[in-house]
């Protein structure tokens, strides 16, 4: 019977040491894949960074662009404003031209008409 005891004691043993042995290489794994996971998760966070880094650096490209193009513009608007304006005053010039001449044709064949006469 002591002997029996001894066998089932010794037996338990054994089996504690076997599930011992099988829990490290469990806690084991799990820290391997832990540390995996932590690893792909940082690589994951720094390709993130890197990609909003990017996008940032070219929307700020982009917005400068934007604002070089519509000063650029800007000027083109004012100095079409400005010869526009030019125009207009060569317009009344030459309008207050014509008129000079229509009212020294009138005088003229007033003139001439009342030479006619």
């Amino acid at each position: 019977m002591i002997d029996s005891i001894r066998r089932q004691l010794s037996q338990t043993k054994e089996d504690l040491h076997l599930k011992e042995q099988e829990l490290d290489a469990y806690v084991r794994r799990a820290v391997a894949e832990d540390k995996d996971k932590s690893l792909i998760e940082r690589k994951e966070k720094t390709r993130i960074h890197k990609e909003l880094e990017t996008l940032e650096k070219n929307y700020m490209e982009l917005t400068h662009q934007r604002k070089a193009d519509l000063s650029i513009k800007q000027n083109e608007i004012d100095n079409l404003n400005k010869v526009i304006l030019q125009l207009e005053e060569s317009k009344t010039k030459n309008m207050m031209q014509i008129d000079s001449y229509e009212v020294e044709i009138r005088e003229l064949k007033k003139k001439y008409a009342v030479k006619a006469d």
